[in-house]
């Protein structure tokens, strides 16, 4: 230097081994120097080879940052060594590999050969002592026996004691000596222990790491052989979940009781004060009490703490959560402890996000076999035409509900013919409260629904953000929808109801929207087989049942009558002159007259248990359930008067003079067969045409002729 100018430099050469052989001195430890190949430079440790780095610790240290190490254990001559590799940098170029190894046999033998000095000095301490004490008598006695106490209490391994040092000759200049070599000594016993403690929390944690165990119970058990190396016992491990919100995985040095009361806050409250940036430091709580976070002050409050050491936990470029260890008042912990929870919070924080990876994964897997499951059953179902549309509707709900683990799901129809013919479905409620909320969850979801490829992802909150007063009744918090569509049109909304704001993977939205097009299909199918149920059924030109229909519908009541033994009763009619109206008028007057009839006075006079069919022609019969002989002439006269009270306007002109005969069998008096029902009332029907039309004619089994009844 020359002022404050450098003007040259002084380049000092060294041997390489007495780098090594300094290092080793200041270090007490074993030092190995490697190139970046791994073949041996130079070392303090004999009979080493140049096969201590593997391709995983080579591959491990290419990746890590300046100061990071990897551990190996090694068994070098018949001993156990640990050992310690990091990059060697030169010029702040990665230059090789430098190894400190620590021999477990060397320490023990250390801290033997440690007592054994001082063991040694203190005897000789003692017998100069003794020497001086028999010199110098009764004046040197009571100095001397507190001395011999001391070492008496160093030999049982007390290594607090301290002698009180009040004179200045040689007898205090010796206490003196002593308790600066017991001070010392104590030192360097303390430095020792916590080493093998954090050996001993260093071993545990990769140990853990590597079972296959419940990922709650391995990190508690981590924590726990980790806090009582480091001389703590309570600890808190809080990790975060797909919202951000944080969520009580273990606890440590708190009962069931505790666990479980801090176990109740929800993952926003937890989470309300802790910072979501990776880049969160360390802190130190000193008064829990008074802090703003909410899970902190419960922590202090069931631990019985007032301090705390916050560590984060950092995977990759994330905040994966915190661990909270409570510390004794004014105490701080060294900082190669705090080194060592946060790698110990590093490594846990790799273990939880593996273990969630593996649950969502199973989770998922679970789903898709059961969704295929269910898309099996609910294909079995849309091939029968024996499943009702609502139960096949109810199905999909249900489905829905049991594949994405929700409570509660919900069909909303929107297509209006749908509206008219189906019922919305919600499944999963029991009462009339869960009821409310799911409608209501439903329909505002519904509502939003405005695109086909949309998928609505709704928090059930008010303008204010405030939850929903029915939803929040039931716990419900978010609602997911997708639409139902048909030929590029919203015909429906499938919605899937939360207790949770959780939000779906990509694969539950697939299954949400496959089943929601089971939905579609379903209703399609149900409409097209009633659409073809119709036709089958019903008479085109009228709309009422068919001969077919009549049969089929016959033959069922029959059966049903025999069981119950009601009464059924069957009223035959005819258009009295109907060939005259076809003649005269036309018969498209025929078709508007025989509509007429039908809509107007027939199916209006009858219940809707009731059955209207056209027979055939201009003869149509009507099948009354549980109806007697009395009240099948009454319904029969009230038609017959009706008819002939009203006039068909066909092309502009009326048309009156309207008249129907009318005849009745009752089962099973006239015919307990649907053959012989429908022979006894035909025969009443002849015999009203015979004997002057427009009137009632009632069957009787027992007489030949059928008697008139109006």
């Amino acid at each position: 230097m020359l002022g404050d100018r450098v003007v040259g430099g002084v380049l000092v050469e060294t041997a390489l081994p007495a780098v090594l052989s300094d290092i080793q001195s200041k270090s007490q430890a074993q030092v190995v120097l490697l190139d970046t190949k791994g073949r041996l430079l130079g070392g303090t440790l004999a009979n080493v080879k140049g096969d201590l780095l593997d391709e995983h610790l080579r591959s491990y240290l290419a990746l890590a940052s300046p100061g990071r190490a990897a551990t190996r254990s090694l068994t070098i001559a018949g001993q156990e060594y640990e050992f310690q590799f990091t990059n060697f940098y030169l010029r702040q170029q990665v230059e090789g590999y430098l190894a400190v190894a620590l021999s477990r046999r060397s320490v023990v033998e250390a801290g033997f050969q440690s007592a054994f000095q001082m063991t040694v000095l203190f005897a000789g301490v003692v017998l100069i002592l003794l020497l001086i004490g028999y010199l110098l008598a009764l004046r040197l006695t009571r100095p001397i026996e507190a001395l011999v106490a001391g070492t008496q209490a160093v030999a049982r391994g007390d290594l607090s004691k301290r002698l009180d040092v009040r004179r200045r000759d040689e007898l205090g200049e010796l206490a003196t000596a002593f308790n600066t070599m017991t001070q010392d000594l104590q030192e360097r016993t303390r430095s020792l222990n916590e080493q093998m403690r954090r050996l001993a929390a260093l071993s545990q944690s990769s140990q853990g790491l590597g079972k296959e165990t419940e990922p709650a119970a391995m990190a508690e058990a981590i924590l726990g052989v980790s806090m009582k190396a480091l001389g703590l016992d309570k600890a808190l491990l809080l990790a975060r979940n797909e919202t951000s919100g944080l969520e009580v995985r273990s606890v440590v040095g708190l009962g069931p009781k505790a666990a479980a009361q801090l176990g109740r806050l929800s993952p926003a409250k937890l989470a309300e004060g802790f910072a979501l940036q990776p880049t969160a430091a360390v802190e130190t709580v000193t008064t829990l009490s008074g802090d703003s976070r909410r899970g902190l002050r419960l922590f202090g409050e069931l631990a019985g703490i007032q301090e705390a050491l916050v560590v984060p936990l950092v995977r990759g470029e994330r905040n994966a959560g915190y661990l909270v260890t409570g510390i004794a008042a004014g105490y701080r912990l060294p900082q190669q402890d705090v080194d060592l929870l946060q790698t110990i919070a590093t490594e846990m924080a790799l273990m939880i996000e593996n273990a969630d990876l593996r649950k969502k994964t199973e989770l998922q897997a679970h789903r898709l076999d059961q969704a295929i499951i269910a898309l099996e059953k609910i294909s079995q179902a849309l091939t029968a035409v024996t499943v009702g549309t609502d139960n096949l509707l109810r199905a999909v709900a249900h489905a829905t509900a049991e594949i994405l683990d929700a409570p509660y799901a919900s069909l909303h129809l929107r297509k209006p013919a749908w509206r008219e013919q189906f019922n919305d479905v919600i499944v999963g409620s029991t009462t009339r409260r869960e009821m409310a909320a799911v409608r209501q969850s439903g329909d505002l979801a519904s509502k939003r629904v405005e695109r086909p490829e949309q998928v609505l992802e709704l928090d059930l909150v008010d303008e204010h953000g405030e939850p929903l007063s029915a939803a929040r009744r039931v716990g419900l918090q978010r609602a997911v929808a997708v639409p139902m569509c048909l030929a590029g049109e919203i015909v429906g909304v499938l919605v899937i109801h939360l207790r949770s704001p959780r939000t779906l993977e990509r694969s539950e939205v697939r299954v949400l929207q496959t089943l929601a097009n089971q939905a579609v299909i379903a209703i399609e199918n149900a409409a097209a087989y009633e659409h073809t149920k119709q036709l089958a059924t019903t008479d085109a030109m009228t709309g009422v049942a068919n001969h077919r229909e009549l049969e089929a519908y016959l033959d069922r009541e029959l059966l049903r009558s025999r069981k119950t033994r009601e009464p059924l009763a069957l009223i035959m009619c005819d258009l009295d002159h109907f060939k005259q109206i076809n003649d005269t008028v036309g018969h498209p007057a025929g078709d508007a007259v025989l509509r007429h009839l039908t809509r107007q006075i027939l199916v209006p006079a009858v219940r809707p248990k009731d059955l209207v069919a056209r027979y055939g022609g201009d003869e149509f019969v009507l099948v009354l359930r549980g109806a007697d002989s009395r009240a099948a002439v009454a319904i029969a006269e009230r038609i017959r008067r009706t008819i002939g009270g009203q006039a068909v306007l066909l092309d502009g002109k009326a048309v009156s003079n309207l008249s129907l005969s009318l005849g009745i069998a009752v089962f099973p008096r006239d015919g307990d067969t649907r053959e012989a029902l429908v022979q006894a009332a035909d025969q009443a029907l002849y015999v009203a045409k015979r004997t002057g039309r427009n009137r009632v004619v009632r069957s009787d089994a027992g007489n030949a002729d059928a008697q008139l009844a109006s």
